[in-house]
């Protein structure tokens, strides 16, 4: 939780815009039970994550927080991202396990992107696209119309063959309308699959199946990644699923 608290700190003291309350953007709060399976062995409960909106002043801020432990390996990683009243990302700051904190400040005027590591300017970017990141974007995808069998493409920002930012594609394939069991309640859901560069991606892998209810809404209600053994047979799997909603349309 320090962790999250830092890049919410971070996020806090920049400058603030003139701002309102974002287009499909409301004040939530999305919490989940993290599964963790290896070779097929499951543990009941290896962590918790949490997903939230709110604002700060006249700001709007995206939190991600994720927290967990299982076969020796602890997992602490959080995000946060700031969006003005245009709906433009103005910082994107990612902590994850390896105690990096990394910031992704956008000048709008001057239209660049500036990366930082820890208190380091690292490099910059061009802003030739909205700089979503994995967390954003899952919030974005409320302004696209989903329907099977027509993918969509995103360009997030992410880093090159080295710890260098560039942009990166993402894509998300709607494969169907499926009913989860979650709750207390039957759930229709669309089946969303994200293919997104693995060191860019808030979980696991390269492939993160996400559920998200069949309404304006589009609340992610289940979550599941893997690591394959030979980019066949799953070794590590790490599945989320809601516990507790607050908030939302």
């Amino acid at each position: 939780m320090k962790r999250l608290i830092t890049a919410v700190l971070l996020l806090i003291s920049c400058q603030t815009v003139m701002a309102q309350s974002q287009p499909g953007i409301f004040e939530e709060e999305w919490r989940y039970k993290l599964k963790v399976s290896l070779f097929g062995l499951t543990t009941d409960s290896a962590g918790a994550a949490v997903l939230s909106s709110w604002a700060s002043g006249q700001e709007r801020i995206l939190t991600f927080w994720g927290q967990g432990s299982a076969y020796g390996k602890k997992v602490d990683n959080s995000a946060a991202v700031v969006i003005d009243s245009l709906g433009r990302i103005e910082k994107i700051v990612h902590c994850f396990s390896d105690a990096k904190v990394e910031v992704w400040q956008v000048d709008h005027v001057s239209q660049n992107v500036y990366h930082l590591v820890g208190d380091h300017w690292l490099d910059t970017l061009t802003l030739d696209y909205q700089p979503l990141d994995a967390l954003s974007a899952i919030y974005y995808l409320r302004g696209f119309p989903l329907a099977v069998g027509q993918p969509i493409s995103l360009t997030i920002i992410g880093h090159g063959a080295t710890t260098a930012s560039a942009w990166k594609s993402a894509v998300v394939e709607v494969k169907a309308k499926e009913r989860k069991q979650l709750l207390g309640q039957t759930i229709e859901c669309w089946k969303l699959v994200v293919t997104l560069d693995r060191r860019d991606n808030l979980f696991l892998g390269n492939k993160v199946t996400l559920w998200v209810t069949a309404d304006e809404a589009l609340i992610p209600v289940a979550v599941k990644t893997s690591i394959k053994f030979l980019h066949l047979f799953p070794l590590l799997t790490v599945t989320a699923e809601l516990v507790s909603q607050k908030g939302g349309p």
